[in-house]
């Protein structure tokens, strides 16, 4: 299976700022903002497979729900689903128990005048405490990590790098703590509203554009919370991803150039026997799970330069021969 996705986010405050006189000097006091609103906008995509919504994220499809406008919810931007995602938050700083407000959509959203964001509501305390450890949890990892990175058709000297898994319980979590963006996204709770909710859970359509002017209104939300999307922060097309080459060759990605972006990662995985094959297109030893998040322009630059990204202008990336020889059906490339 060969997957991709793009993802962007907007962050939209509206802040206060009084000056308070001292006998001395003024000192400036500034406040909370008095409203905060996110939106975290996706495009994933698998190879050979158009958009299409309705399809469920991955934790609405692993809990058991089907496909449908249904299963939108909040939280699909970060999934895996094909199609275009959408997630709203909005926290007001006079309205503890969360606001119930309208944003307000350009006609090219295809989606309506409005979409009506809600509290959300307190859920279930948590059956054990955090970092407890649950008998289930006890048992200890087998197997190895072997780990790959580069394009080209040929392994390359010094690798895999091999992470034996039985030897210490903390090697996994080791392993995965490469790069990674802070997340500086709205950490939902009550208090926040959001879309999609039970009131509204509308798919985004295939063909829907976020460009144009936006509005948000609501209790406590201050009336100047209005902003314009252009077309370089807009959906992006889905990549047009297709790998030739059985799993025993070297595996041949190709792409053509997709609108505005600023780099690509490609990652694959499989599993041979009792081992986990990792596989990046970087040139750093870093197994990416920490770089499928969203990045501010500056990380992507960064990561650029030491070539952990793919410039914007390649087009192709080859999978190094035989790495999932005798992974079947455990593999999965590209995302």
């Amino acid at each position: 299976m060969i997957s991709s996705r793009r993802i962007a986010r907007l962050a939209v405050a509206g802040s206060a700022a009084v000056l308070a006189a001292t006998a001395a000097a003024q000192q400036q006091v500034v406040k909370p903002p008095i409203a905060q609103y996110w939106i975290d906008v996706a495009t994933h995509s698998m190879a050979g497979m158009p958009e299409m919504p309705g399809m469920p994220s991955l934790p609405a499809f692993m809990g058991g729900g089907g496909a449908g406008a249904g299963n939108n919810h909040y939280g699909n931007a970060r999934g895996m689903a094909p199609g275009r995602w959408v997630d709203l938050a909005l926290h007001t700083r006079n309205k503890p128990s969360g606001s119930e407000a309208t944003h307000a959509i350009p006609p090219g959203m295809q989606m309506g005048a409005g979409l009506p964001l809600m509290p959300l509501a307190a859920g279930p305390a948590p059956d054990r405490e955090p970092g407890e450890v649950t008998e289930d949890m006890r048992e200890k990892p087998t197997g190895r990590l072997l780990i790959y990175w580069g394009c080209g058709e040929a392994v390359r000297t010094g690798q895999p790098r091999i992470i034996d898994l039985s030897g210490d319980p903390q090697a996994f979590g080791r392993a995965f703590a490469g790069r990674y963006a802070p997340d500086r996204g709205a950490r939902v709770g009550p208090g926040y509203s959001i879309w999609p909710n039970e009131k509204n859970r509308t798919m985004v359509p295939r063909g829907a554009s976020l460009a144009g002017s936006h509005a948000i209104s609501g209790e406590g939300v201050p009336a100047s919370m209005k902003f314009a999307i252009g077309p370089a922060q807009d959906f992006m097309p889905s990549i047009e991803l297709a790998a030739s080459g059985a799993l025993a060759d070297s595996i041949a990605l190709q792409w053509p150039a997709v609108r505005n972006a600023r780099a690509y990662f490609l990652h694959a995985m499989g599993s041979v026997g009792r081992d986990m094959v990792l596989w990046s297109s970087a040139e750093t030893p870093d197994t990416g799970m920490g770089l499928f998040d969203y990045l501010s322009n500056a990380t992507v630059d960064r990561w650029l330069a030491d070539k952990t990204l793919l410039p914007a202008a390649t087009t192709r990336c080859a999978v190094p021969k035989g790495i999932f020889a005798s992974a079947g059906e455990g593999a999965r490339c590209c995302g």
